[in-house]
């Protein structure tokens, strides 16, 4: 495989890529802002998960239903990752 860049750091600390530094815990506040206040909050965030939503409404019986759902969607896709990654071992890659 031939390398598209070089990247360097740990999400823990901070990120270089091509020598560029791009973020730095020390130097880098996060950005939060309340979803209602603009569109900065990424729809995977755990605010937007219809289990908790139901959940904390009470209803117990969709949330389940929900949190069943999702899990079974993580399922899923773990074993399509699984087969792409035998493949590729098998491949050599």
């Amino acid at each position: 495989m031939k390398p598209i860049c070089e990247i360097q750091g740990s999400w823990l600390q901070s990120l270089r890529i091509d020598g560029k530094k791009y973020w730095d815990i020390d130097a880098d506040l996060p950005h939060r802002q309340i979803p209602i206040l603009g569109d900065h909050v990424l729809p995977s965030d755990w605010r937007f998960r219809e289990d908790l939503i139901w959940l904390k409404y009470n209803y117990m019986l969709i949330a389940q239903k929900w949190k069943f759902r999702m899990e079974e969607q993580q399922r899923h896709d773990r074993r399509i990752r699984n087969k792409r990654n035998d493949e590729r071992a098998k491949n050599g890659y």
